[in-house]
């Protein structure tokens, strides 16, 4: 972040340092994200839909020519994904929201099953990953961006207020903190075909339990089968299982409207991630963020030095 922050604030003294008209500007409006999986099938990753976030920030834009310029800015952005119905999520994520651990040592010893409780963590890791549960899961990214763009702009006609632009370039985000936020009571479940554990086990062979052991975790499963929903109704934050950095390409169009050295703007903007989000693309899957936006704002262009 401090790297961001040092970087954006080198380019804004250069723009300033500059001072040949130098524009500054603010800009809010809407987003519209898209994560997409990776690898097609995964489970874990497939299956969200983006919902409506929103973002915020300010610019420094340094005229180069009539027609071209160049734009660095800084800006919060928020993008939600959503995924409801029944779903697979990483094994330890399922494990920490519900419980499991402590619900299956309970059920042991109501069952008067205590001698196999030992075998509880070892019944944990020989679970299926990842699990099945039936709830609303909702993910927020929260980031900080760094766009530098370069950007080409027309008047719509001699004399004419109206000046329309594209823009390219690229973007560097810091991931500040992802939020899941999950609804409903569900079953734990270990396939996605509601498969139970005992059955899970019953077709999962593992040659190197013994007998007893093997009977023992059998048994373990039978007691988690017989579980009661799980209330899956929480907020945390996942942003540890997220990397810090995205990186990507950003593109945008927009209409500004200018009276004097002032303008307002409405902009349409792409941008498309490069990298996966995930750290652990074994247990996590691997996405990438991609959206749209709507933004509108104000610019002023600072008063030319005279030759």
């Amino acid at each position: 972040m401090k790297r961001i922050l040092v970087t954006s604030l080198f380019l804004c003294s250069m723009l300033f340092a500059a001072a040949q008209g130098v524009i500054v500007g603010g800009r809010v409006g809407v987003t519209q994200a898209s994560l997409a999986a990776v690898k097609s099938g995964d489970p874990v990753t497939e299956g969200f839909s983006g919902k409506m976030g929103w973002g915020a920030g300010g610019f420094v834009e340094l005229p180069i020519s009539k027609t071209f310029s160049l734009q660095a800015g800084l800006q919060y952005d928020l993008f939600t994904a959503e995924r409801t119905g029944y779903q697979a999520l990483p094994g330890a994520q399922v494990k920490s929201m519900s419980g499991m651990n402590q619900s299956i040592s309970d059920g042991l010893a109501k069952n008067n099953n205590q001698n196999d409780i030992p075998l509880v963590p070892l019944a944990m890791q020989t679970m299926p990953d990842p699990l099945w549960v039936d709830v609303d899961n909702r993910l927020e990214f929260n980031y900080l961006t760094l766009p530098v763009m370069a950007k080409f702009g027309w008047d719509l006609g001699a004399g004419s207020p109206l000046r329309l632009s594209v823009g390219a370039g690229v973007y560097a985000s810091y991931l500040m903190v992802v939020g899941q936020i999950t609804k409903g009571s569900s079953k734990v479940y270990a396939g996605y075909d509601r498969q139970s554990f005992s059955n899970f086990w019953a077709n999962d062979y593992h040659p190197e339990f013994n007998q007893a052991t093997a009977n023992g975790i059998a048994r373990i499963y039978e007691v988690a089968d017989g579980l009661n929903a799980v209330d899956f109704t929480d907020s945390r934050s996942v942003t540890k299982d997220y990397n810090t950095l995205d990186f990507g390409l950003a593109a945008n169009v927009g209409v500004n409207y200018r009276f004097d050295r002032n303008a307002v703007f409405i902009e349409a903007g792409y941008r498309y991630g490069l990298t996966s989000l995930q750290k652990n693309s074994g247990t996590m899957g691997e996405s990438r963020l991609s959206a749209l936006s709507v933004m509108a704002g104000y610019s002023f262009q600072l008063k030319r030095k005279q030759p």
